[in-house]
């Protein structure tokens, strides 16, 4: 734990009971993104994401990603 946390790559991921569960299960689906493509966390609230975040976000449902 204390490596990846020294090398930014640790992340803690809750829902936080403001929103709907489908709004929950994107945050969700967006934060891994930036796990496994290697982004900074919390890329949905960075200005420079904030483009790429609404685009792909509105255009996709969770139901895509069950298995």
């Amino acid at each position: 734990m204390y490596t990846k946390m020294q090398a930014k790559k640790f992340y803690i991921i809750c829902p936080d009971d403001q929103v709907t569960e489908e709004t929950d299960k994107k945050r969700m689906l967006w934060s891994v993104g930036d796990i496994v493509n290697e982004r900074p966390p919390l890329t949905r609230w960075r200005e420079e994401y904030k483009e790429r975040l609404r685009n792909g976000w509105r255009s996709r449902k969770c139901r895509e990603y069950d298995t």
